[in-house]
């Protein structure tokens, strides 16, 4: 089905994405408002690609329907961690439903006349994680690079990692829309709030 404006779908509906697939719904099912909005832009829902390999992040995705994609590295964590369970409901979920069908390289991607740019990010709060550009509209799906006013989550304590992703996409001044893994759609300005939170975690006192 054509779109009037295919860019602005596309923008929509990342953004859909990031307000609502990332593991907001763990269980069997994918979420009902995700389903809606797609609809909505009368574009078919043809693809899933995983960032990483935290279970908030694919625990649901298989249950779309579609062809699931991830990084190499990210499939061979999924794997590793093995079946889950679904959190209130306790419903078991077999590890054959979480793991992506497609092997994903990066790369950039034209989907429905959008230019897609995905890239491998290393370190800070995950070993490997896949970023995704729309350079066209000026929008950077940042994923958990970015976190917009929920805690950061430091358990592998790579702050450097962090930093240094930090720093990388700041230096791109090209993308002012800023869609983080966890919380609120933001601008660049946000950078510059998680590098104090870095420095004031590394720094501060420590109760």
């Amino acid at each position: 089905m054509s779109h009037t404006r295919p860019s602005r779908a596309a923008q929509q509906l990342t953004e859909s994405h990031a307000r609502h697939l990332h593991g907001h719904r763990q269980g069997p099912g994918p979420h009902p408002q995700l389903r809606r909005y797609a609809k909505q832009l009368g574009k078919p829902l043809d693809r899933l690609v995983i960032s990483h390999g935290h279970p908030d992040h694919y625990q649901g995705a298989a249950r779309f329907g579609v062809p699931v994609r991830a990084l190499p590295e990210t499939i061979a964590e999924i794997v590793a961690v093995g079946a889950k369970t679904d959190l209130p409901t306790g419903t078991p979920i077999p590890l054959a439903d979480m793991t992506p069908t497609v092997e994903f390289t990066p790369g950039t991607e034209v989907i429905d006349s959008v230019p897609f740019v995905f890239e491998k990010v290393t370190g800070g709060e995950f070993h490997t994680t896949l970023v995704i550009k729309l350079p066209d509209q000026g929008v950077l799906v940042a994923q958990d690079v970015v976190h917009n006013r929920t805690h950061l989550w430091f358990l592998d304590k790579d702050f450097d990692g962090w930093q240094a992703n930090i720093d990388r996409f700041a230096a791109e001044t090209d993308y002012d829309t800023v869609l983080p893994g966890h919380g609120e759609p933001t601008t660049p300005a946000v950078w510059a709030e998680l590098t104090d939170f870095v420095n004031a975690y590394m720094f501060g006192p420590k109760s």
